[in-house]
């Protein structure tokens, strides 16, 4: 799908070329998540970490990151969970909701990660 994307010509002519490589940029961005998400449910951590990587060069959303996050925590990855919790937080494009809600989840993750470690 992704070198589908890649070549994929404009469906109308009206659409102006800048426009066209925003929406295959962020069609990328949402199938990096994608594989990324997938990679973590096969457990395969260093794939997962990649996609999701690729796709936050691409567009760096930080709903996404929080979406990456929560797949982190059910996967009881807690430090990687964090991590994406402090890009979500820091990111330009969070605004004053997303980070509230990077904070309530920062809180719950800490609590798991020190109820995991007793």
């Amino acid at each position: 799908a992704i070198a589908e994307i890649a070549t994929a010509e404009k469906p109308k002519p009206e659409i102006t070329d800048t426009d066209w490589a925003g929406l295959k940029q962020g069609e990328m961005q949402r199938a990096y998540v994608s594989l990324g998400l997938s990679s973590l449910l096969r457990k395969k951590y260093d794939e997962a970490k990649s996609s999701f990587d690729k796709a936050m060069t691409l567009y760096p959303d930080p709903l996404d990151m929080l979406y990456i996050e929560r797949a982190y925590t059910t996967a009881k990855r807690y430090d990687d969970a964090l991590t994406w919790i402090d890009k979500a937080a820091a990111s330009p494009n969070a605004n004053d909701q997303l980070k509230g809600i990077a904070g309530t989840d920062k809180t719950r993750v800490q609590a798991l990660k020190k109820q995991q470690s007793q």
